[in-house]
């Protein structure tokens, strides 16, 4: 969803590209070999919401201390507080959704 929004350069780019594309697949692959799918309940979905919800809120206080927002939906000077919070509710709501879609995947396949 973000990925033209900017476009880096250097270790940039190395850093990017690492963190949105070899470390999904990486993930992927993690669930894949070592969860242990029928202990998966629908209320992990939530439980995965800490780190992206501890991540935004630090990047707000941050940003408000340096200027520096790490993405430009968390620039709360240049949109308000009321529009960072809209990205961040569907930006959570699509974490949820990514995860009941592992969950579902996880209790219909059978993995043994």
């Amino acid at each position: 969803m973000l990925r033209h929004q900017w476009n880096p350069q250097g270790i940039g780019l190395v850093a990017d590209e690492l963190l949105h594309d070899v470390m999904p697949l990486l993930f992927l692959f993690y669930w894949i070999i070592f969860v242990p799918k029928n202990s998966l309940k629908w209320t992990d979905a939530l439980k995965f919401l800490v780190y992206p919800l501890t991540y935004i809120v630090y990047s707000v206080i941050r940003g408000g201390i340096t200027g520096d927002y790490p993405y430009w939906f968390a620039d709360v000077g240049v949109l308000g507080i009321q529009t960072v919070f809209m990205y961040t509710i569907f930006i959570l709501i699509a974490f949820v959704f990514v995860r009941l879609i592992f969950i579902s995947i996880g209790k219909s396949v059978n993995w043994s």
